[in-house]
């Protein structure tokens, strides 16, 4: 019975071209979107430091 089992859940060549594929366009789609999301940190930190410095500065 295992046999026959693991026999179904073989794929073939092309199957697997074609996963990897998909995986490849959905690991791009996440690399753009973490690469945003950084530069999405790097403008708030930028912001939040101009403002307590401005802050320090305006209590001097």
């Amino acid at each position: 019975m295992m046999f026959m089992e693991s026999k179904k859940s073989r794929k073939t060549l092309k199957e697997l071209d074609r996963d990897l594929e998909k995986l490849e366009v959905a690991f791009a789609r996440l690399d753009e979107k973490v690469r945003f999301i950084e530069k999405l940190v790097v403008a708030m930190i930028v912001i939040a430091l101009s403002s307590l410095i401005s802050l320090a500065l305006s209590k001097v």
